[in-house]
Order: structure tokens, then sequence, then C-alpha cells
């Protein structure tokens, strides 16, 4: 009696995954600073989302709201930081690259201090990421590595693609404002000038009440 099975069917490669993650910062008392609802949340891995090759699955952990799953299943670990959750995402780092994961950074931070950051990851991207970042999986895909270091210069921001919004409204949102890195660095310089320009106004009128009081 011959066999009716049928073909063998060719077992299905398992689909790559990467997971983006945000994190938060510590408090003064030491703890890690939480929210109920994120506010003002950024487009960076929306967009960044958007970039990835269409057999990739994405998750998204910001910190501030989500707990991390150190035992994630995903590929490559991809951290984004501002500020002073440079320290917390650097900790992170060193907690997936001990569990033997591939693990990349971006971002404004990581690209100012892209020399120390790539002792404890993988590879870093430095700058805009969005021809970087598509290169960089497909050189994981063909190698199962990344290299040291991305740094793509982009010229112009044509024909960008939608971000991924449902990686965000899936999450609890205080409110919609959505910015881009790019923008953050604008809108830090912007404030970081009114810092200086408030401390100049209060200054002078202090000086004015106090040569008013004097002349009285």
């Amino acid at each position: 009696m011959k066999n009716s099975t049928g073909p063998k069917l060719k077992p299905q490669k398992k689909m790559a995954k990467i997971l983006f993650i945000q994190p938060t910062q510590y408090a003064e008392n030491g703890k890690l600073c939480k929210q109920k609802k994120i506010n003002l949340p950024g487009l960076a891995f929306p967009l960044l989302a958007s970039y990835t090759l269409l057999h990739w699955k994405v998750d998204l952990a910001i910190e501030v709201v989500d707990e991390i799953n150190f035992d994630s299943d995903a590929d490559i670990i991809a951290i984004g930081t501002m500020g002073h959750a440079t320290f917390r995402g650097l900790e992170i780092a060193r907690e997936f690259k001990n569990r033997n994961k591939t693990v990349v950074m971006g971002g404004y931070m990581a690209s100012i201090a892209y020399q120390e950051d790539s002792k404890y990851v993988d590879s870093v991207v430095v700058g805009d990421a969005e021809i970087s970042y598509p290169k960089m999986l497909k050189d994981f895909e063909l190698t199962g590595k990344v290299q040291p270091i991305h740094k793509d210069i982009v010229t112009e921001l044509k024909n960008l693609p939608l971000p991924r919004y449902d990686l965000l409204t899936q999450k609890e949102l205080l409110q919609c404002c959505l910015f881009r890195p790019d923008a953050a660095v604008l809108i830090c310089v912007h404030f970081a000038l009114l810092h200086v320009c408030m401390r100049e106004i209060i200054f002078f009128v202090r000086w004015m009440r106090l040569s008013a009081i004097l002349k009285k």
C-alpha cells in the first residue's frame, strides 16, 4: 500500500522579532519613575517600526508605564534614551547582554556618547536612523550580527512612512501630542534659552526692587 500522506511540509521559519525599549529614569529616592499614563509620547519608535521589515514582529515597551520583560524572545533589543534615562538604558542593556541578546542603542544621547555606549551594546546607531536601521536589520538577517557603528547621514525627510500609531494607542496616553526626537532637541534648546532668559529677567526685577528700596 502506497504512502498517501502527501509531500512533507517544510518547517516554517521563526518570525524575527525586535523589542523597542524606552527606559524611564531613577527618582531621587532611588526608585524608577513610573506613571499611570504616558505624557507626550514620542514618535521615534513608531516611525522606526514602520521602517521594520514586514516579516519582523515589533514590540514596544515604554518603561514609565510598562514593565521590562527581560525574558523576551526578541532577536534584537533596541534601546533609545533621553537625558538621565541613559543610565537606566545602559543598565537594561547590560542585563540583556548577560542573557546573550543582541542589543543596539540609538537616539541623540547615544549619538553624542557613542564611543562610551558601544562598550555596553553590540551596535550604536549614530544620528537619524531612517537609513541605518533597515540596513542593520538586513545585516543581522544575513550574518546574525550587527556592525558596531551605524552612521548614515539623512539628507532629506521626504516620503516618510506613516508611523505605527497602534503601538502607542494600545497604551494609556495622557495626551496625544507626539514629537520626533530631533524636534525634542529643538524643544530642549528652546527651554534652555528660556530658562537663561528668565533668570536674567528675575535678576533684573529684583535689582529694580532693591534700587527702589534704597532710594526710599
